[in-house]
C-alpha cells in the first residue's frame, strides 16, 4: 500500500489537538502561546519525516527506484548503467605549410566545450585535418559541420579558427538515463536469461558498454542451422561503423553459448522517400510532419518488418494542425529485408 503524506496543516492541526488535549481539553491553546509555537514546530519535522519515508518507499521496489537506488537494484543483476561517451570529429584547420600541431593541442567551442586533438597533424597546401575529441564526456561535445572552434592557445603559422571538416563526425552520447535503465532491469526480471536465448542475444547487446545503442535484432538460424545473426543501430547512425560491428562480435563472444556461430553485421540503411501534399501548407507544419516520420521509421523501420501505408498516414494525420494531407510516394507497403533498416529519405512537398 503506497505511503499518503498528510498535509503540513493535518499535522499542525493532529498534533496541536494532542496536546490540547492533554492539559485541557476546555482550554483554548493560544496561537502565540509557546506550546502552539512547539507543535507546529513539531509537524514541521514530522512533515520532512513523512515526505522522507514516502521517498523510500519508493527505493524498495525496482519498478519506481531512483537514479542511485536503480543502479543498486540493476547491479544484483549484473546490469550497470552505461557511460557516457566522448565525441570525436575532424577539423580543418588553415595556416602556412610544413607547421606541425602537436597531439594534445587544444580547441574550444564558443560554448565553452574544449577538445583535444589526438594526433600529430602537419598543414600542406594550406590546411590540415585535425583529429580531435571531446574533453567533457556527452551529447555537450558533438560537433557540428561547419562549427567554427577556436585554438585554445595561438599556434604561429596556424590561424585562430578552426572549422569542422564536413565528414562523419562521432557524437557524443549522454550517460544511459533512469528510464533506459530500469527498461533493461525490469526486462531482465521479467525475462531472465535462458543460456542464449533470443531475448538474451538482445539484452547482450543493449549492455554493451563501448557502444551506445539505439536498438538490437537477433535472427536464429540466420545462416543455417547453429547461426545467429545479430545486428544493431547506433546513436548517431542509425547504421554502425565497420569498428563498432567488431566490437559488438568480440563482446558477444564472450557472453554467447560456444555452440552458436554467432554473425555480427550492420543493417543496410533504405532511406525511403516521400511525396506529400499537407493542409495548411506551411513550413512549421511541414517541419512537424517530417519529425513525425522520422519518428515513425525510427520506431518501426526494424530489420525484416513491413512499413504500412496507413500506419504513414495516421503519423502524418495526427501532426497537431494538420486539415488534410495527401501521401502519393510510397505508392504501397515497404517491406524490409532481415538486413535492412528504415530511415526517412527526401521529402517532396506538392
Amino acid at each position: 500500500m503506497p505511503i499518503s503524506r498528510p498535509s503540513l496543516q493535518t499535522l499542525i492541526n493532529r498534533i496541536t489537538g494532542d496536546i490540547q488535549g492533554g492539559i485541557d481539553a476546555s482550554a483554548p491553546l493560544l496561537s502565540t502561546s509557546v506550546l502552539s509555537v512547539l507543535g507546529r514546530v513539531f509537524a514541521g519535522s514530522c512533515h520532512l519525516l513523512w515526505g522522507y519515508l514516502q521517498w523510500i518507499s519508493r527505493q524498495v521496489m525496482p519498478d519506481t527506484a531512483e537514479s542511485e537506488h536503480l543502479e543498486r537494484w540493476a547491479a544484483i543483476y549484473g546490469i550497470y548503467r552505461t557511460p557516457a561517451s566522448f565525441a570525436e570529429g575532424d577539423l580543418t584547420v588553415s595556416g602556412d605549410d610544413g607547421i606541425t600541431l602537436a597531439a594534445g593541442t587544444y580547441f574550444v567551442a564558443s560554448g565553452g566545450t574544449e577538445y583535444v586533438s589526438l594526433a600529430d597533424a602537419t598543414t600542406a597546401g594550406g590546411s590540415a585535418t585535425v583529429n580531435v575529441r571531446a574533453v567533457t564526456a556527452g551529447s555537450i561535445g558533438t560537433l557540428q559541420t561547419g562549427q567554427v572552434v577556436q585554438l585554445l592557445q595561438p599556434v604561429a603559422g596556424i590561424d585562430s579558427e578552426a572549422v569542422t571538416a564536413a565528414t562523419s563526425q562521432v557524437p557524443g552520447v549522454d550517460a544511459e538515463s533512469d528510464t533506459a535503465l530500469r527498461v533493461r532491469l525490469l526486462k531482465r526480471i521479467q525475462d531472465p536469461p535462458q543460456g542464449g536465448s533470443h531475448a538474451d542475444y538482445i539484452e547482450w547487446m543493449l549492455a554493451c558498454p563501448d557502444i551506445s545503442i539505439l536498438n538490437a535484432w537477433c535472427y536464429p538460424n540466420y545462416a543455417g542451422a547453429g547461426t545467429v545473426g545479430i545486428t544493431f543501430s547506433v546513436v548517431g547512425g542509425p547504421v554502425p561503423t565497420s569498428g563498432q560491428v567488431a566490437t559488438m562480435a568480440s563482446y558477444i563472444a564472450e557472453l554467447a553459448p560456444v555452440t552458436a556461430d554467432v554473425i555480427c553485421f550492420a543493417p543496410t540503411l533504405v532511406e525511403v522517400d516521400c511525396t506529400i501534399s499537407v493542409v495548411p501548407s506551411t513550413v512549421s507544419i511541414k517541419a512537424l510532419v517530417e519529425a513525425s516520420l522520422s519518428d515513425f521509421f525510427a520506431n518501426n523501420g526494424a530489420p525484416g518488418s513491413t512499413l504500412y501505408l496507413s500506419q504513414m498516414n495516421e503519423a502524418i494525420a495526427s501532426v497537431p494542425g494538420v486539415v488534410d494531407h495527401s501521401l502519393t510516394v510510397p505508392g504501397a507497403n515497404v517491406v524490409l529485408a532481415t538486413n535492412e533498416l528504415a530511415a526517412l529519405g527526401d521529402v517532396t512537398w506538392i
